[in-house]
């Protein structure tokens, strides 16, 4: 009974969204991959091979067409597009557009500003569950469009079990609303066949099976890490010598990585869980590069259910409930999980500068577990405030909201401010210090500077703090014209407009003028 119930779910799930008839020239419909800030790509297969075109702009009223050749697979590239901006698409076969619901197919480009909020979901593990017939699956999948509406996704593998007939025309039918809107990164897992033929179906920048992206405030680096391999396979694919583990130390020092405020580390098998040598090795390897780079997160899947561990100051995560049969969370291993929860979930990644939350929710939108993490203090308040530009201070404020301390210097010494250096781009950030992220910034921020002896409300210039009763306009002045001093030719002039400055400096210079022509004049009568 549960199995008719289940293959009837997915049918109508299927029909609900346009792709299951037999009138749709698709066996697999358009799905998003590549999003950069500048880029994306469409592919989609085709019933029978055809040439069309790709229809796209910044309206639905589409403005630029990409010409496809008669293929039954399609990959269509998209480039000179602008950061954070909604695209729509359409595709044209035999001079008509297939959708006519135009406003539903469409992507967002990423933002190049790390202080751009964006959301984004990951989830592993969505091959067939016994006697499902993908319905978990697909329920994972609404529960991801209800309740995160993300700008990406994020699979760690175990897309599909490859050993089922028509495994990815199921995949993308159940996944079809979500990934005609939002881009996809994938993983490969264990199940989901050879290199070759992922790649075909997840055309990347290049040929590697690792890669990297910035959306944002966040640097993702995606690892081709399989689990269950014998031991050659992990020295040779991710050991020191390694091709793999040379990019990774060159991703992890490049500038893209160090401008992001967080960084997530994907990869398809699980750390510390298991008592193996193979995992041990990984373990042994990656953690130290980890902590060295100051890596934020960590996301595993192969394991269905979710788990958290941390270790050296570092989050591991496990997120393998996207459909697959549940599995009860293991208790041996190297280190015991802090949290772990059996239930069909995906994972929803918040992204509020400086902050970045977690939150693990289940189907029926329950949020079991959360947390949030602070960027470093050095991204969030960098030392330097120099430019060729220009110099263009920015002001922190710790404390409270209430605080009346806080009050003045927000609404009489920093108009004040701004109204004297008209001519720079001042601004004061305010920090809520009642709230535990603002507050562990804050002390990041102290133990870098090297000055801890201060109660809020505190104040922060360049590398200054201020606070108690150094928290006047004089003072603060005072540091904003020695922080411009010290950038040379840019330093800024205070603006002294005020008239009776002005009247008294032109009844000087008239005073000294007529001093001298009296002078002048006494001397030829003497």
């Amino acid at each position: 009974m549960r199995t008719v119930f289940c293959a009837v779910v997915v049918t109508l799930l299927v029909q609900l969204h346009g792709h299951a008839g037999s009138s749709s020239p698709f066996s697999i419909p358009p799905y998003l991959v590549n999003v950069t800030d500048s880029s994306a790509a469409v592919c989609w297969n085709l019933k029978k091979e055809k040439a069309g075109l790709l229809v796209y702009g910044a309206s639905a009223a589409y403005t630029d067409t990409i010409p496809c050749a008669a293929a039954s697979r399609t990959t269509a590239a998209i480039k000179g597009l602008k950061p954070n901006t909604r695209y729509y698409y359409n595709i044209s076969l035999d001079d008509t557009l297939v959708f006519k619901e135009r406003q539903e197919y469409f992507f967002t480009t990423f933002a190049d500003d790390i202080r751009e909020s964006c959301t984004f979901a990951l989830l592993g593990d969505t091959r067939t569950g016994e006697e499902s017939f993908g319905s978990d699956h697909a329920a994972v999948i609404e529960s991801i469009r209800q309740y995160s509406h993300p700008s990406f996704l994020i699979h760690l593998g175990d897309l599909v079990d490859i050993t089922e007939k028509g495994c990815w025309e199921n995949y993308f039918s159940i996944e079809s609303p979500l990934l005609r809107q939002c881009g996809l990164f994938p993983l490969r897992g264990n199940s989901d066949g050879t290199q070759e033929d992922f790649l075909s179906r997840f055309p990347r920048n290049g040929s590697s099976p690792w890669f990297s992206f910035s959306s944002g405030p966040v640097h993702c680096i995606m690892l081709d890490i399989q689990s269950r391999k014998p031991h050659s396979y992990y020295t040779g694919h991710i050991g020191p010598q390694s091709a793999q583990y040379s990019w990774l130390t060159n991703d992890l020092s490049s500038e893209s990585r160090k401008k992001s405020a967080f960084t997530i580390v994907c990869f398809f098998t699980p750390l510390f869980l298991d008592d193996d040598e193979e995992t041990e090795y990984c373990e042994k390897l990656l953690c130290p590069l980890f902590e060295q780079y100051n890596v934020d997160l960590v996301v595993n899947g192969s394991r269905h259910y979710f788990s958290r561990i941390m270790h050296s100051g570092i989050s591991y995560m496990v997120s393998g409930g996207g459909g697959a049969v549940l599995e009860l969370p293991k208790k041996e291993g190297r280190e015991k999980a802090g949290f772990s929860h059996a239930a069909f979930h995906h994972l929803r990644v918040s992204m509020h500068y400086p902050v970045m939350t977690v939150d693990g929710i289940d189907n029926s939108g329950t949020v079991f577990f959360s947390q949030a993490f602070t960027a470093n203090a050095e991204k969030i308040f960098p030392a330097g405030a120099s430019s060729d530009a220009g110099f263009s201070p920015s002001l922190a404020l710790f404390g409270s909201p209430g605080c009346d301390e806080c009050r003045r210097v927000k609404e009489e010494i920093f108009p004040g401010l701004k109204q004297k250096y008209h001519g720079l781009s001042l601004r004061l950030d305010f920090y809520d210090v009642d709230k535990e992220a603002n507050f562990s910034a804050y002390g990041d921020l102290e133990s870098r500077l090297g000055n801890t002896k201060h109660q809020f409300p505190v104040l922060k210039i360049g590398n200054r703090l201020l606070s108690g009763t150094s928290l006047t306009f004089e003072a603060i002045d005072a540091l904003i014209r020695e922080q411009s001093a010290g950038n040379g030719k840019n330093a800024p002039k205070p603006h002294n407009g005020s008239p009776m400055v002005l009247f008294a400096a032109v009844f000087i210079a008239l005073s000294a003028i007529l001093l001298i022509v009296l002078l002048s004049q006494r001397r030829k009568m003497g």
